[in-house]
């Protein structure tokens, strides 16, 4: 197998350990799980595994972006010094309609 940047029985390890909190937890178990299980299939995919995971099955993250860009989005986050922007308020300064502002 390739190298890594991932230790992989540390990453099985930490599901495991998350896991047995799972039915008394009140979010954080499951969040610890999911960032375990999320970087144990990166460290375990290859690399064609990782491309085919980009190009297809998150196509949707790549038309975000695109719409962000078209849209000035990150022009607009840049004005502001840091301070956080609501949908709506960047929805007003990039002209974009303030559903479909959330929903990106």
């Amino acid at each position: 197998m390739s190298s890594t940047p991932y230790n992989i029985p540390t990453l099985i390890e930490k599901l495991n350990t998350s896991s047995k909190h799972l039915n008394s937890d009140t979010g954080d178990a499951r969040r610890q799980c999911l960032d375990a299980a999320r970087s144990l299939t990166f460290a375990l995919e290859t690399p064609v595994e990782s491309i085919l995971r980009n190009a297809w099955a998150e196509q949707g993250h790549h038309a975000a972006i695109r719409a962000a860009i078209d849209s000035n989005v990150f022009e607009k986050l840049g004005v502001t010094n840091g301070d956080s922007k609501s949908s709506n308020e960047l929805a007003k300064a990039t002209g974009v309609d303030e559903v479909l502002m959330g929903e990106l």
